[in-house]
């Protein structure tokens, strides 16, 4: 494991990739949510698959690899005021406090979308 005691703040998550046995369905439902066009894609001998393109981040919607259910996972976004705002009350949502909240996607995933400050 690396170590090192400098600040790795310039960090910041790129990618987030869902498989799902619905990947065009699940894409479309996010797509929906965060009002954000759904992109088909297909890179060389790879499968298709969806994305959607937030400022420099990608979501990615996958074929599963089995017949096995994946276990669901839990990722974050960081929304501005109008969004969030949006977000809270436009969809079936649990308030973890009043700047941020959890959305449920159908597979399960879970999303906490936090309130920027201003």
């Amino acid at each position: 494991m690396c170590s090192d005691s400098k600040s790795l703040s310039h960090i910041r998550l790129n990618l987030v990739v869902l498989r799902s046995g619905h990947p065009r369905e699940l894409a479309i439902w996010y797509g929906q949510l965060l009002k954000q066009t759904v992109n088909e894609e297909k890179h060389d001998k790879g499968p298709l698959h969806f994305a959607i393109q937030l400022d420099d981040s990608v979501i990615e919607f996958y074929p599963q690899k089995s017949e096995k259910p994946n276990t669901p996972m839990t990722f974050g976004l960081s929304a501005d005021v109008d969004t969030f705002e949006y977000l809270q009350t436009t969809t079936e949502c649990k308030n973890l406090n009043k700047n941020s909240l959890i959305i449920s996607d159908p597979e399960n995933n879970q999303i906490i979308v936090h309130k920027m400050a201003v």
